[in-house]
């Protein structure tokens, strides 16, 4: 299992084997015996092998008993009657990045939305990413952030540097005004403001994500939303027992 933990996308069987040291036949039949149990997916396309639902499940249940978890789902509970959202996701560093642990649908929304838990939101083009990114300690995200960089750099034809460049801009921003923005980038005709939550020893440890179209919700920096997004991720930082933030 930890060779499928280890792994951003679904892992091939000899990768498996060769993290395990066991031979591929052996290990093909613990797969068989874990899908069948829920615990692993093999892809019908491409034959590898991810974390089937039952694994997801117990790694939601294990976030939902830590300290803080609590907390942050009530946060959350409340952040649903933000204004004509379409709905909202509660976020936590992962293994393979940013990950989604737990959406709500809006309350007011009319464009219905919906991102799956277990999600894993990119670094770069994202805004919940991007407020992971800014806000966490570069060591943590500095692997999966410059491959991502690369991989936007052959797409867009463009110099990693200059994607650095306007990052590094908007990594900034964010952490002047804790808020993080998207337009359309990762659900087209749908804008995305992120907010983190802290703990007593200032590090992130969740974000909220506020998700809307922008004819129906104002995600602006200055909007209703985004000052009621940041209230209640300070009230939940608060409890965490958050005073100073850690400048990372």
């Amino acid at each position: 299992m930890s060779a499928l933990l280890n792994g951003r996308e679904p892992v091939p069987l000899a990768q498996i084997a060769a993290h395990v040291q066991m031979a591929p036949s052996n290990v093909y039949r613990y797969l068989v015996s874990f899908g069948e149990g829920g615990l692993t997916v093999q892809d019908p396309t491409s034959g590898r092998y991810g974390l089937g639902p039952l694994a997801v499940q117990l790694g939601l249940e294990a976030l939902r008993r830590m300290d803080g978890m609590e907390i942050a789902l009530r946060a959350l509970e409340e952040a649903r009657s933000l204004p004509n959202i379409s709905g909202i996701h509660l976020n936590v560093w992962g293994t393979a990045g940013t990950t989604v642990v737990r959406w709500i649908s809006g309350a007011g929304g009319s464009i219905s939305l919906r991102i799956g838990e277990g999600t894993v939101l990119p670094l770069a083009t994202s805004a919940t990413g991007r407020l992971w990114a800014a806000l966490t300690a570069p060591a943590a995200i500095e692997p999966l952030l410059s491959a991502e960089i690369a991989q936007l750099a052959r797409e867009r034809k463009i110099t990693a540097s200059k994607l650095n460049a306007d990052l590094s801009i908007a990594f900034e921003e964010i952490k002047r005004i804790r808020l993080s923005f998207s337009s359309g980038e990762q659900h087209f005709g749908f804008d995305a403001i992120a907010a983190p939550i802290f703990d007593r020893f200032g590090e992130m440890v969740f974000s909220m994500t506020a998700i809307g179209n922008p004819t129906q919700a104002d995600l602006r920096a200055d909007g209703n939303i985004a000052a009621r997004l940041r209230e209640l991720c300070s009230l939940a930082s608060g409890q965490l027992g958050f005073t100073t933030w850690n400048d990372t």
